[in-house]
């Protein structure tokens, strides 16, 4: 079976309106001018230059029309032709009135209505197909010859009369085959049509009322696809699907009416690349994209259109700005939470609220643990749209994580109420760390470090400065009550976690104190002395109790033990890879030495002011820095050394003048060198990493948050420690993720590099809901320990957190494509131009069998064939001249 199909090498448009308009015009014109000069009127010149000027006008008007087809373009086209047309109507009506040749007044009425006709129909868009185009042509061409023969038919008759207008009309055929060089086409019905998908967003966006009592976005997409594909179905093979975080196959049209947008996230990513992926061996002609452009999922969805390899037309649903006046809503936009807060003290949560259309109003903003309200403010709704912060309290009394949700009413006049309410999850933790500061005198050294870790949320400070002997100053708390004085138990020395001695003579500590500080530290506790004038060797430490539990051999009192040389420590292998210095190692480059020269990090940390000399380390001490160019016994300058000393650690830092590095990069606040320096010594200090959990076993489990939005990986991260409590390098650990569905997906975790003990991997979730990790650590088949962690994926909320059509994201695909973006309404434009593009561009496997005027295998062969068509519209022409000559007209 073959069917028959006229197309066309040109696109005429332009030429239609042209053509068509210009021959009536310019019959018009003729007929006019020709009553004016048979009524001796105006003379023969006078006659020659108004048609000349009317034939310029109308050719000009042609032109814009033809060429520019834009709206203001057409206006002013129409308007042109218009005003030309009537004012030549109005010469002839008056001529005729004052012949009383009522045919010849109809008639020029008559051309009068099929030029306004056919200009608001061009420009209407109505006349754009070919098969409508093509006879309209052809019509106002036979028109325009009756109205110009029609004066004559009682002085020729019938016969004569048709023979004139036969020719005319076929002459005027011939110059449209000139113009638009038609092409037959047979095209065989068998074999395949190219593939038309058609990708349909079914995400809970989608199922917004743009206004009130209308459809949703999801009905109106649906219901346009119903009312304009039938027709390019008969040229496409025609696939829908519907997607939002998947893509699913969708039996036709019937099929789609009966689903639901309830998807919980829009992957526009996934549903191009997946949609092509399941028709790798077929012909796709388009991708058709019906969305609101809200994409929520992982990667660019520009980046993915560009590299599709198919024209891709994206359709546009919904309104490019909700308007206060056609949207009601409240929602929480965004909520600020510490990933982990402390037991027994107040955090704040902060809740970003935003309003549409409800301002004014008093609401309440609710932070909920549970059934349990744990605070509530009062928001006044804004008047001008913009986000507002309300602050909440939160003082956790338990440890362990927790489930937090903060709220907002439902308004009775929202359209939405998913995005009323955020969880929020968050870590609590054991009470801060416990540390007791002792200095012998208000030193720089003190100033900074006090200010630092009195700031420390983490941290809870108490300090004792001497500041006459034998008298001490307390300050700050332990365990939430001011410091009396300096301890003199073991119970008071064991209710701090962490003990700095500073510049501090021995002679101040008695033989007593000493031995429970060395049994605190021995019990888990940790320690650190600093370097100073009164301190370690030259404090007379040497030979105490406290010298034994330090991992270095301090030496005995001299002033000769003090190194004045500026330097800036250099860092050793094990300094490089240690908890203490994790993040910091760029500071301590080769290239940093000297102070001047600028590093990766934005430059050379300020150089320390000396050091105190040590005799050397002890067996099982590690040395973690060392002065890059002063050296004892042929091995360089101790700056940091540590060593486990029972249950806790105990490290030696002979600088005394860190307080420099304060100010270097102070903007970044708690991630500075000098912040993150200090803060990780003293949890270091603290065994922090091993007493984070209430728990014995030899591997502890996080996740950076308890939720995930659709598309985000979750970095797993693992602390193991082998049977004595230290970080372990040489395990196996495996995570089993328990989905939410009840499968389990496992898979090993790797060493993370530079840091001891530490295990990561990446997994991305996909099913949303609750997934449950485990993680197993091995070593030698002997299992050091388990522990598992949950998180939550998927927020009902995060389809609306923007509503709007993103307009400028789909253009941004259609152009990266080679398509062309359209809003809903435009689709049976585009649908059009598919079709257009389908009959001219050629069919694929499904060729035609093509017969065309001008179509040649070389130039001349071409051209002749246009000449000799041109040759019949000449000889066409002269017939019917030579005949009116014969027959006596003008």
């Amino acid at each position: 079976m073959e069917h028959i199909r006229l197309t066309f090498q040109r696109d005429f448009r332009g030429d239609l309106v042209l053509v068509a308009v210009g021959a009536i015009v310019l019959a018009l014109a003729g007929r006019v001018i020709a009553l004016a000069v048979q009524d001796r009127q105006i003379g023969k010149t006078a006659a020659w230059l108004t048609a000349g000027s009317i034939g310029v006008l109308c050719l000009v008007v042609g032109v814009i029309v033809g060429v520019a087809i834009g709206a203001s373009a057409g206006f002013l086209a129409f308007g042109a032709i218009v005003v030309n047309a009537t004012v030549l109507w109005a010469w002839a009506v008056l001529l005729i009135w004052r012949r009383s040749d009522l045919p010849s007044f109809m008639s020029m009425g008559l051309a009068l209505l099929i030029v306004a006709g056919m200009d608001a129909a061009a420009f209407a868009g109505q006349l754009r197909q070919p098969g409508v185009m093509a006879p309209v042509v052809v019509i106002l061409c036979v028109a325009t010859v009756v109205v110009f023969y029609h004066v004559v038919y009682r002085f020729l008759g019938a016969a004569r009369v048709t023979t004139l207008l036969v020719l005319r009309c076929l002459a005027i055929l011939v110059l449209l085959m000139l113009l638009f060089r038609p092409v037959l086409a047979v095209i065989p019905t068998g074999g395949k049509s190219p593939m038309v998908l058609m990708l349909v967003d079914a995400s809970k966006s989608m199922s917004v009322q743009d206004t009130k009592n209308a459809p949703s976005r999801y009905e109106s997409a649906v219901e346009t696809c119903s009312a304009e594909m039938p027709t390019p179905a008969k040229r496409f093979d025609v696939r829908y699907y519907v997607f939002d975080s998947s893509l699913r196959a969708a039996e036709g049209l019937d099929d789609l009416l009966q689903r639901q947008p309830e998807g919980e996230a829009t992957n526009l990513v996934l549903a191009l690349t997946e949609g092509l992926a399941r028709h790798p061996n077929q012909e796709i002609f388009a991708v058709c994209l019906l969305t609101d452009g809200n994409h929520n999922g992982p990667g660019d969805p520009v980046a993915t259109a560009k590299s599709l390899g198919v024209p891709l037309y994206t359709v546009g649903v919904g309104t490019e700005e909700m308007r206060s006046d056609r949207v009601q809503d409240i929602s929480i936009a965004a909520v600020d939470a510490p990933d982990e807060v402390v037991a027994n003290n107040v955090s704040k949560i902060k809740a970003h609220i935003a309003d549409e259309g409800l301002a004014n109003r008093s609401i309440e903003v609710l932070l909920k643990d549970g059934p349990q309200q744990l605070d509530k403010q009062t928001l006044v709704l804004s008047n001008d749209r913009k986000i507002q912060v309300v602050e909440l309290s939160y003082k956790p009394t338990t440890t362990g994580r927790k489930r937090l949700t903060v709220s907002v009413p439902v308004d009775p006049a929202e359209l939405i109420s998913e995005n009323n309410s955020h969880d929020v999850h968050l870590l609590v933790t054991d009470p801060q760390i416990k540390v007791l500061y002792i200095e012998g005198a208000v030193r720089p050294e003190f100033k900074f470090l006090r200010r630092f870790l009195g700031t420390d949320p983490n941290l809870e400070l108490a300090t004792l400065v001497l500041v006459r002997p034998p008298t001490f100053t307390a300050g700050g708390t332990v365990g939430g009550k001011p410091l009396s004085g300096f301890p003199r138990t073991a119970e008071e020395f064991k209710a701090f976690d962490v003990f700095i001695i500073g510049d501090l003579d021995r002679s101040y500590l008695s033989t007593e104190q000493m031995e429970f500080l060395a049994e605190a530290v021995r019990s888990g506790k940790g320690l650190l002395m600093i370097g100073g004038t009164a301190t370690l060797g030259p404090g007379g430490y040497g030979g105490t109790v406290v010298e034994q539990a330090l991992p270095v051999a301090v030496g005995p009192r001299s002033r000769d033990r003090q190194e004045t040389m500026p330097f800036l420590p250099r860092l050793t292998a094990e300094g490089k890879i240690h908890p203490i210095f994790e993040g910091l190692t760029e500071y301590f480059a080769p290239s940093a030495q000297g102070g001047a020269t600028t590093t990766q990090a934005g430059g050379a940390l300020p150089l320390l002011q000396g050091c105190v000399i040590v005799d050397g380390p002890k067996a099982g001490a590690a040395i973690l820095a060392e002065h890059p160019l002063r050296q004892r016994a042929g091995k360089p300058l101790i700056v940091l050394a540590v060593q486990s000393f029972g249950s806790g650690r105990a490290a030696v830092f002979t600088a005394d003048t860190t307080w420099r590095w304060y100010m270097f990069r102070r903007a970044l606040g708690m991630q500075s060198p000098y912040h993150r320096f200090w803060g990780q010594f003293v949890r270091w200090l603290a065994s922090s990493e091993l007493k984070e959990r209430s728990t014995e076993s030899g591997v502890q489990v996080q996740v950076a948050k308890g939720f995930y939005h659709p598309g985000q990986r979750v970095e797993i991260l693992a602390k193991v420690r082998d049977e004595e409590g230290q970080a372990c390098d040489f395990a196996n650990v495996v995570a089993g993720v328990k989905l939410p569905d009840g499968t389990v997906k496992e898979f090993t975790l790797a060493r993370r590099q530079e840091q001891v003990g530490v295990y990561e991997a990446v997994f991305e979730p996909s099913l949303p809901g609750e997934h449950e990790i485990e993680v197993t650590a091995r070593k030698q088949d002997r299992v050091l320990g388990k522990d598992a962690i949950s998180f939550t994926l998927g927020r009902p909320s995060a389809e609306f957190e923007k509503l709007s059509l993103d307009g400028d994201r789909l253009a941004k695909m259609a152009g990266a494509a080679g398509g062309e973006y359209v809003k809903l309404p435009g689709l049976s434009d585009l649908m059009a131009r598919l079709v257009r593009r389908y009959e001219t561009r050629g069919l694929g496997a499904r060729q035609p069998t093509e017969y065309a005027i001008f179509t040649a295998s070389t130039d001349f062969r071409k051209h002749l064939k246009m000449a000799i068509v041109f040759g019949v519209f000449i000889v066409l022409i002269t017939s019917e001249w030579l005949l009116r000559r014969y027959w006596q007209l003008g």
